[in-house]
């Protein structure tokens, strides 16, 4: 397994490579944090091959997650704000 954050070179072995998004100097980059459990859980598997395809479900589920979340933080706001007199 490789990361890569372009994609050239990357056609020997391209169900092996997780294509992450290149750092531009964002302070707010959070593409290897957010790549750890990923990593974590790949850890415990005998069978890499075929990576790509975990990676794609992981950042579907990662951004279903976040969404979730932006949609939970969002109720909350208008809670607090429909209380306020």
């Amino acid at each position: 397994m490789a990361l890569k954050d372009n994609l050239a070179n990357s056609y020997y072995q391209p169900d092996n490579i997780l294509y992450i998004s290149p750092l531009e100097g964002q302070e707010d980059d959070r593409v290897l944090y957010d790549l750890i459990p990923f990593l974590k859980n790949q850890h415990s598997l005998s069978n890499l091959r075929k990576v790509d395809n975990r990676y794609v479900a992981y950042l579907e589920e990662l951004e279903q997650k976040q969404k979730n979340e932006r949609q939970a933080a969002n109720i909350r706001s208008k809670k607090a704000a429909a209380k306020k007199p």
